[in-house]
């Protein structure tokens, strides 16, 4: 992966390289660089909302994932290259399994 994918989320998308194709067949470089969109997300487990740069792919991502919470959680360490979305992945992380675990604490006492 380019370092240009630790700027946001852009879930595996990076720079492709294509030719330009003239009338008289003369073939030139040309970049495509992926679509990245300034957005925000919500945060259910943090409660605040995400500010990202992402692609539109990313952003197709996490809404069928069902928020960014969720899609954080789901993906491989290997699309999550941004510093600031593997933080809040731990942090994410984290929160949950303390959740997990004082919901399974108050429901194990005794009545």
């Amino acid at each position: 992966m380019a370092n240009r994918a630790k700027r946001g989320l852009y879930a595996g998308r990076q720079v492709n390289f294509a030719k330009n194709v003239s009338f008289s067949k003369r073939r030139t470089q040309k970049k495509q660089k992926p679509n990245v969109q300034p957005t925000s997300f919500w945060s259910q487990t943090l409660g605040r909302m995400l500010k990202f740069r992402a692609t539109t792919h990313a952003i197709r991502c996490v809404d069928k994932a069902g928020d960014i919470d969720a899609w954080l959680m789901k993906s491989p360490a290997s699309l999550i290259l941004n510093p600031q979305a593997i933080k809040l992945k731990k942090k994410i992380n984290k929160l949950t399994r303390r959740a997990k675990e004082a919901s399974s604490a108050s429901g194990d006492a005794p009545v």
